[in-house]
């Protein structure tokens, strides 16, 4: 039988036997199974982050609380595989950004004229966020989800400090799993490296060293803030 993929590139796009390939390599992806080197202890943890918020608002008949609990515990699937320091110090920027993308699809959802635009700016900050600071998968996925979530919940004014409370709660306990789960799985593997920080680009203008340059003062502030090539008199 001939490759899959080389028979996907033979013949138009609308031949039977091209599509009959793209089939076959379709579910050939479907189909297979790759070796993972990440813990049972970890969507274990992931579980009970995710599932103790849940079982508590049944416990007390609140199943809408619980939910919007849950939804915060989310945030342990952010925890990558470097230092307990570091670790803890990424899952808190990502608990916080979370808690503020999902306050502000609460707000939008009493504003409906703007949901989608406030959606869509959402989704740019915190796609640009994510790719600067490398945030490995699930990526700005669950920021945008959890935004998406919290302008179509069917709450009223009053009812906004309360969910925004019950979502960081989730944070907060996702955190303190996530801080026992580190304790105990640094023990068993060494952390990852810490990548560098990302260093600013200068742009096209900030790095000219024509008189006129010189002339905004604010100008040289925003090249000092950048690192950029600035000349004598800006300094």
């Amino acid at each position: 039988m001939d490759d899959p993929v080389r028979e996907f590139k033979r013949g138009p796009w609308w031949s039977w036997s091209r599509f009959q390939a793209f089939l076959r390599t379709e579910l050939g992806h479907l189909t297979t199974v790759h070796a993972s080197d990440r813990p049972w202890q970890m969507p274990l943890a992931a579980a009970l982050a995710s599932g103790l918020p849940l079982m508590v608002g049944a416990w007390f008949n609140r199943l809408d609380y619980g939910l919007a609990s849950s939804l915060g515990g989310l945030v342990f699937l952010y925890v990558p595989r470097t230092a307990l320091h570091h670790r803890m110090v990424t899952l808190m920027a990502c608990a916080f950004g979370m808690s503020a993308c999902y306050a502000l699809g609460l707000m939008s959802h009493f504003y409906p004229a703007l949901m989608a635009l406030s959606l869509a700016v959402i989704t740019l900050l915190a796609t640009m966020v994510c790719r600067f600071y490398a945030v490995g998968p699930p990526g700005s996925f669950f920021f945008v989800m959890a935004a998406a979530i919290g302008a179509h919940m069917p709450i009223h004014v009053p009812d906004f400090p309360l969910y925004v409370g019950l979502f960081t709660l989730g944070c907060v306990l996702a955190c303190l799993i996530a801080f026992g789960y580190s304790l105990w799985i640094l023990r068993l593997r060494e952390p990852a490296p810490i990548a560098p920080c990302p260093r600013p680009r200068s742009t096209s203008w900030c790095s000219t060293r024509s008189s006129s340059a010189c002339s905004s003062a604010g100008r040289c502030w925003w090249r000092r803030r950048w690192a950029c090539s600035v000349p004598t008199g800006c300094r």
